[in-house]
């Protein structure tokens, strides 16, 4: 019996414990990642260069953050070497103190990291000098495989994973082409069923024996999955027709891996970005496709992980096989998979095939081979010309079922969702155009590989021989009218009876997508709705983070303007009361310098001398002397250079109003100590703590 899934997890969280070293500051030059550039290994740089990206903007590396540690692997016999070096014990690497100790290695010497590779490739690339370093947790080499694993999976603090690496990974868990792990499959699927409707649609997958096996075929070529979607496979599995399905994935995995020349280690060298560069594209037909992939591959933009002499030769054989269709990946599977779906809704308007197990099986059971010559197949050539070839009943249930899927592509009337690129579609703007050739043997017509630019026509062409393959050589046709073929009465009957039941159908179906629509605007409603309520809390936070920045970078100025020019300020307000004793008498010059425009610094002090000349500002000792308290006196707004003169009676009105004023024109109020004031109550504040003194910041 396999062991549980905690039992695992404790068993591989106490050797984590057990093998874990400390945590400390390494070079990089003494860490062995990988880095594409650097070792001229080829391979996709995008993650190194968006990381690149946050580092130099945040102008730094949060490297200290343990979510952004590396894990490496050291000896027991290096680490003792390095602590002897740097003078400190085992216990002190285990305290998780900051700054974290620095531990160097002889020249030569190189520690493995299992993950943080991409981290360490962009801040190679970005920090220099004695920066040139990283924070790195330390475990013993000899750790078990399923440690290896976890350490290098990183999964909590990277982007989250798409539903093609979700596959990729779970089904390699479940042993296909992969090492069964019971474990980690559960890990996998644990962090899939935080979302339950695609946790639900992986399960409806697993379960679809043929779709399914189709798709782990591709497993060989990882890269595919990059266009991997299961929020599309309850479309697939409920249109009925896995054997289409299964013709498309087949082809798909045949085209890639006769490039590859069968070899799985090619197969795995290939990497998304190159799909995404040639899916859709035919650059064996089309010349405008082969100049602008031509130099993505001889430059190694496309296919870097292969040698330039194996590049050379892989072009040769994507030339050669991309002469009769488009380059097939799941991107285009689909997308071709929403045309297919509007072909099977003008098939049921004939055809109920609501009962049986798949759409083939129905179009096998109608086939009717009465009335017909036993050596001859009726083939149309247009909407009112048929010709007939020679053969037999099989052959006749074959093109029949090709001819009613082409007619069923011709005669849709609702047009998919337009497509994401062009190319990776074959939904036609020259619908029209296409009709016409949308029959056999016509659809051979016109395909060549000396196109110029890409044809409506050849992008049909390709997706119809993806899902029904190539069609059969047909030979010489007898062409006849359509006045000369004879309709059995009892087919005519069938007609009209299936007419009928056509129309009710039609009223269903429509009522039916109404009711989708309404459904589908309702969601989209919500989304709005909560799209909106995000977008608002995202500005809030922002406001309320530029505020708090913007009084913190106040505070700071106000402290350190004060402290600097305090003295000055308060002789040239002093100077500027009547009667007060000066204990010093400053220069012109001094005075003028404590004027500081506003233009020149955002910070200006408002200060505010003791109403009664020597006696503490507070209420009581205010009031003592009446003849005093009517003495007019003088206040000063340095950076506007105002002067207003008021009664002490007043209590303030006067600064109350001046202070709204500055307050109208941007101003925030503030004593000495930073705390917010307001007009109201900031003139007693200042008199009773004996500072005199407001500070205003501009605000930003």
């Amino acid at each position: 019996m396999a062991p549980s899934f905690a039992a695992v997890n404790q068993r591989i969280e106490e050797e984590k414990r057990a093998k874990f070293c400390g945590t400390a500051s390494l070079r990089l030059s003494a860490l062995e990642y990988r880095n594409p550039r650097r070792d001229g290994a080829g391979g996709s740089t995008r993650n190194i260069d968006a990381i690149e990206r946050m580092f130099r903007q945040e102008n730094g590396c949060r490297k200290e953050d343990s979510r952004h540690h590396a894990k490496a692997v050291i000896s027991p016999q290096m680490l003792e070497a390095a602590l002897r070096n740097a003078g400190i014990s085992g216990e002190k690497l285990m305290s998780d103190a900051l700054p974290f100790y620095e531990l160097e290695f002889d020249p030569g010497i190189q520690i493995e990291c299992i993950e943080g590779h991409d981290r360490l490739a962009a801040a190679d690339n970005v920090l220099y000098g004695s920066k040139t370093r990283w924070i790195v947790d330390l475990y013993l080499n000899d750790i078990s495989d399923d440690l290896r694993l976890l350490l290098s999976d990183g999964f909590d603090y990277q982007k989250p994973p798409d539903d093609g690496t979700y596959y990729v990974t779970i089904r390699s868990f479940q042993g296909h082409h992969g090492e069964k792990n019971r474990f980690f499959e559960n890990l996998w699927l644990g962090r899939l069923a935080t979302n339950a409707n695609k946790r639900d649609l992986f399960d409806q997958l697993s379960t679809d024996k043929i779709l399914c096996s189709s798709f782990d075929e591709l497993l060989e070529i990882p890269a595919l999955f990059g266009g991997f979607w299961l929020g599309s496979i309850h479309h697939l599995i409920r249109m009925k027709c896995p054997e289409l399905h299964r013709s498309y994935l087949n082809h798909t995995f045949k085209w890639w891996h006769d490039i590859c020349g069968g070899e799985q280690a090619a197969m795995r060298l290939i990497t998304r970005e190159d799909v995404e560069a040639l899916e859709g594209k035919a650059p064996g037909a089309c010349a405008a496709d082969a100049r602008s992939l031509f130099s993505q591959v001889m430059g190694g933009e496309v296919f870097g992980n292969f040698a330039r002499s194996r590049r050379e030769e892989i072009w040769s054989l994507v030339c050669s096989s991309s002469q009769r269709c488009l380059i097939p990946s799941l991107t285009t599977f689909f997308n071709d998979r929403k045309l297919l779906h509007d072909a099977i809704d003008s098939i049921r308007k004939i055809l109920d095939f609501r009962y049986k197990p798949t759409l083939n099986s129905s179009l096998q059971e109608a086939f009717k081979d009465a009335d017909q010559r036993q050596d001859r197949c009726i083939i149309q050539l247009s909407e009112t010309t048929f010709g007939s070839v020679a053969g037999d009943a099989e052959l006749r249930k074959h093109l029949a079922i090709r001819q009613i899927w082409l007619a069923a592509i011709r005669n849709y009337t609702e047009l998919p969702a337009e497509p994401q690129k062009s190319s990776t579609m074959a939904l036609s703007r020259n619908h029209a155009y296409d009709r016409e050739r949308l029959f056999l043997p016509q659809i051979h017509e016109g395909l060549n590989s000396n196109m110029g630019e890409m044809s409506s026509t050849f992008v049909r062409w390709s997706m119809y021989c993806a899902y029904f393959g190539t069609p059969p050589a047909l030979g010489a046709v007898d062409i006849e009218t359509r006045a000369n073929l004879s309709v059995p009465a009892s087919q005519a009957n069938e007609k009209a009876q299936t007419k009928m039941t056509f129309e009710g159908e039609h009223q269903s179906k429509l009522k039916e997508l109404a009711r989708d629509e309404e459904s589908r605007r309702e969601q989209l409603d919500e989304l709005g709705l909560e799209i909106r309520r995000r977008e608002a809390e995202l500005a809030e936070l922002q406001r309320e983070t530029k505020i708090a920045q913007t009084r913190l970078d106040s505070l700071h100025e106000a402290d350190d303007l004060s402290h600097n020019s305090m003295p000055d300020i308060r002789d040239s307000v002093m100077d500027l009361i009547p009667n007060h004793p000066v204990s010093r008498s400053p220069s012109p010059s001094k005075r003028q310098s404590s004027e500081v425009p506003a233009s020149q610094n955002r910070n200006t002090h408002l200060e505010l001398q003791n109403l009664e000349s020597d006696n503490p500002p507070t209420e009581h000792r205010r009031t003592q002397n009446a003849t005093e308290s009517d003495k007019p006196f003088q206040i000063k707004f340095l950076e506007l250079k105002k002067t207003m003169t008021m009664k002490p009676s007043q209590k303030g009105h006067g600064v109350m109003q001046q202070a709204i004023l500055y307050m109208k024109a941007g101003y925030s109020l503030a004593d000495r100590n930073g705390a917010r004031l307001n007009p109201r109550d900031c003139y007693d504040k200042v008199v009773d703590d004996r500072t005199y003194t407001i500070i205003l910041q501009k605000d930003r």
